[in-house]
């Protein structure tokens, strides 16, 4: 990633201001730090970002996103990659997105480059047009539990720079949150769900850092005002990352694959939070983990009972135990 003290110094607020008509296939410079990105527009009207990279290579071809057509240009002394946004109406987010891939895949050279551009913009789809298809309840809460904990918790602890960056969850990471050499686990139940805590994986409560812990939040859904939603929580951490762009682009394209299937119902739903346990999960806690499953069984899901916990609860308060 290249090193820079301040995101904005290096992006025109709006990318395409300075283009009063359609210039492609020239373009105007996204990037002062690196000339491979560009803007444009075409004859349609219609706002382009392209990326070319000297040499020809082979590049595969996404599959086709909602709201931008994608094209490879191509010849033997150059290779360019071309994204069209089809419905103007975007123009913001699609701004937020070119920005971001050009800031996180400016350090990379050749055909390792031209793929890293591709996965940044993939993997911002759901940012771009959310599909809302609606979150399983295990999701709804289980994202509400964490995202508390990123809105409550951790920033009475850290600042909002570190406690968005402990958050891995989202990533495909084993634990939710990893704060130097010891990982937080999240389950959340909701009253009335019963007193187990739910583990999905394998992978879960399988320890790579030195110390792991095991959170389980209690919640219950709120009849009143005071309680809090996915899109309250949301906003409250984009106001909390004040007029850092590069953190609240990255706390964004983060959130944005189980944040963007969330129904609207889903995201003005309001749960209040109560309380949590805290459990160390060392070699004795009950669990199912490859080290002592046999390779062959690559899946599994158990619950456990908490009532059996007991001697594994941690009684030293949260802040004491991150802090040390």
């Amino acid at each position: 990633m290249t090193d820079m003290n301040n995101f904005e110094d290096f992006f025109n607020e709006d990318p395409w201001a300075d283009i009063e008509e359609p210039i492609y296939p020239l373009g105007r410079k996204l990037f002062v730090r690196d000339d491979r990105f560009w803007v444009s527009i075409n004859q349609k009207s219609e706002l382009v970002f392209f990326v070319q990279e000297d040499g020809a290579y082979d590049i595969k071809e996404p599959k086709q996103l909602k709201d931008l057509v994608f094209n490879v240009e191509k010849d033997q002394k150059y290779t360019r990659l071309v994204y069209v946004l089809t419905d103007d109406l975007l123009k913001d987010k699609f701004s937020t997105i070119v920005k971001h891939v050009a800031y996180n895949s400016s350090s990379l050279t050749g055909q390792k480059f031209l793929e890293e551009v591709t996965k940044e913009i993939i993997s911002w789809a759901d940012f771009l047009r959310p599909s809302r298809r609606g979150l399983t309840h295990a999701e709804l809460i289980g994202l509400w539990g964490e995202l508390y904990i990123l809105t409550n918790i951790l920033p009475d602890i850290f600042s909002i720079q570190d406690s968005v960056r402990f958050w891995i969850g989202p990533e495909g990471k084993k634990q939710d949150f990893t704060v130097h050499k010891l990982a937080i686990e999240t389950k959340t139940t909701l009253s009335g769900d019963g007193d187990i805590i739910k583990i999905s994986s394998i992978e879960q409560l399988h320890k790579i850092t030195e110390e792991l812990y095991l959170m389980h939040v209690f919640i219950n859904l709120s009849e009143s005002e005071n309680g809090k939603s996915l899109r309250d929580m949301y906003k409250d951490i984009l106001i909390k990352t004040n007029d850092d762009t590069q953190l609240k682009n990255h706390f964004e394209v983060k959130i944005s694959s189980i944040y963007g299937k969330a129904t609207e119902d889903q995201l003005d739903e309001k749960f209040n939070f109560i309380s949590f346990d805290l459990y160390q999960v060392t070699d004795e806690f009950p669990k199912i983990t490859s080290e002592v499953v046999s390779s062959s069984i690559i899946k599994a899901k158990y619950n456990i009972n908490t009532a059996s916990l007991l001697s594994f609860k941690v009684e030293k308060e949260l802040k004491d135990l991150l802090n040390e």
